[in-house]
């Protein structure tokens, strides 16, 4: 269940919107019900307190009706302390774009206030908060889905004008990559399988021409791709 619920944040500056509602709590709760009753996990874009609020909400309720399940939020964006601690207990995987923080960071600049801007997308805090999560570019809705582009926005948190957003949230360089792999694939379910290169999982992988942990963290989008694996053959470009 994809794209249920979305909602603007309540105090952008000068206003004081409620927050938008895509779908209504009961609608939302009725739907993923069936869902978790067929056997699926739940996938729910959110950003913002109110969006956040009703999607955690619903998960909490599905946890104690079903048991533990490893749901999702896409976006994840603008959450507060007590969705943190919410989405710890009826583990929640996040999946944040870190790009956003590129392509629409002057946007959240000149609209955000303070208290909101701190909590723009913030990695670190994840990983403190022991909260798993995946990193994705969000094409095609971003323009440049690089993921070398996202691995150095979740690095540098700067805007296209070069402010920096929250830069105490930054991760590193592995950190990152980590999340675009093994991140991507617990999100998924199949980390058994996939997300990282051990005995026993898909050889599926690629060369690149530079060493990224070894790069200023600046020029990751110069990297280049030598050769693609799946399933421990190499793709052509003509396949």
């Amino acid at each position: 269940l994809s794209g249920a619920t979305a909602a603007l944040s309540r105090n952008y500056k000068n206003r004081s919107d409620s927050g938008i509602l895509r779908i209504e709590k009961e609608r939302f709760l009725e739907l993923t019900r069936q869902a978790r009753q067929r056997g699926f996990a739940i996938g729910t874009h959110a950003i913002g307190d109110r969006a956040i609020d009703q999607v955690l909400d619903v998960y909490q309720t599905l946890q104690n009706e079903f048991g533990p399940c490893r749901n999702r939020i896409e976006h994840f964006g603008l959450p507060t302390d007590e969705h943190l601690l919410l989405a710890a207990r009826t583990n929640t995987v996040a999946v944040p774009q870190a790009i956003f923080l590129n392509e629409l960071g002057d946007n959240f600049i000149n609209t955000l206030d303070d208290a909101y801007l701190k909590r723009c997308y913030p990695l670190k805090t994840l990983i403190r908060h022991q909260i798993p999560f995946a990193m994705s570019t969000d094409a095609p809705v971003v323009k440049n889905f690089n993921p070398w582009s996202g691995i150095l926005s979740s690095v540098n948190r700067k805007s296209n004008s070069g402010i920096t957003i929250s830069p105490e949230e930054s991760l590193t360089v592995a950190e990152a990559i980590e999340a675009y792999t093994l991140g991507a694939a617990y999100a998924e379910g199949s980390e058994s399988i996939k997300g990282s290169i051990e005995i026993n999982k898909l050889a599926d992988f690629i060369f690149v021409d530079k060493n990224p942990l070894e790069l200023n963290p600046e020029d990751l989008e110069s990297i280049t791709t030598t050769a693609v694996y799946v399933n421990g053959k190499e793709i052509k470009s003509e396949d």
